[in-house]
């Protein structure tokens, strides 16, 4: 996958985790798109990141 993140990254491609942040390696959520993309993906996406889940009620 680190290969995958470098061609787009030099490409000027820019790749996170659904909110954004630069986890995608800890938390297992890749997206990856051009800059305007990923922005607007970002801002549908980051509610269902991991890092907003809710834990479960014991």
């Amino acid at each position: 996958m680190a290969a995958g993140m470098l061609l787009i990254t030099e490409s000027g491609g820019l790749v996170g985790n659904y909110a954004g942040e630069a986890r995608q390696m800890e938390q297992g959520e890749v997206l990856a798109g051009n800059p305007k993309a990923f922005a607007q993906m970002v801002r549908l996406l980051a509610p269902y990141s991991l890092d907003n889940a809710k834990p479960a009620a014991a």
